[in-house]
């Protein structure tokens, strides 16, 4: 028989206190996902004056980005220069809404905004306006208020089609003017929406306000 010296018999209790410290089945690890939304991290808005101030709804009216069936698009960002009507206070925006002018004693809203493409096209978006004021409009009478805007080209050679809701709903109050300028790649588009007889005294400036618009 052979004899083992002391150092085998160390090794041999070395190896078996080593397995004696090993678990007899592998060790099962649970790892939970913790995964965070999106918006938690999106941006500010960053338009020209490094944080806007807030936007405030224009009375009997509401924003064109809160409104139902607004067009849910991505903004256009090529530049727009304008000339602000006097007594206008502009307030820089987005790029989506590019800027906000408060108008008048009551401090009503016009807004500037630019949405790529045709965004539903004329009517479709006369008709959501028309909802903005609770105003409910037949399909041919806004049909044909549709083909008959005031037509104009701007300082930058753009196209420009004016509605005045009075036209259409003389009673309505509040009501709206609008202008339309569908571009090659974007439309743009300048809202006033108020009391009636603020309208009809700020229609001037903002026919101006349209006609200025460039590049």
């Amino acid at each position: 028989m052979k004899h083992w010296s002391a150092f085998s018999w160390i090794a041999v209790l070395a190896l078996g206190l080593s397995a004696c410290g090993r678990d007899a089945e592998p060790t099962m690890r649970r790892y939970r996902e913790i995964a965070t939304s999106a918006s938690a991290h999106a941006g500010h808005d960053h338009g020209d004056s490094g944080g806007a101030a807030p936007m405030r709804n224009a009375p009997g009216g509401m924003s064109d980005m809160a409104a139902p069936g607004a067009p849910a698009v991505t903004a256009a960002n090529e530049p727009v220069a304008w000339t602000t009507p006097e007594g206008w206070t502009e307030q820089l925006g987005n790029p989506m809404r590019i800027a906000t002018f408060i108008v008048g004693a009551e401090r009503v809203e016009c807004t500037l905004t630019a949405f790529p493409g045709a965004v539903g096209g004329i009517e479709e978006n006369l008709q959501r306006w028309a909802r903005q004021i609770n105003l409910q409009v037949a399909p041919d009478t806004l049909a044909k208020f549709a083909r008959s805007p005031n037509t104009f080209k701007t300082e930058g050679d753009f196209p420009c089609l004016t509605y005045d809701f009075t036209s259409l709903a003389p009673d309505a109050d509040p009501s709206i003017l609008a202008a339309i300028l569908p571009l090659e790649d974007r439309t743009l588009f300048v809202k006033l929406t108020g009391p009636r007889t603020l309208l009809e005294e700020q229609k001037e400036a903002f026919t101006a306000l349209c006609r200025s618009l460039r590049p």
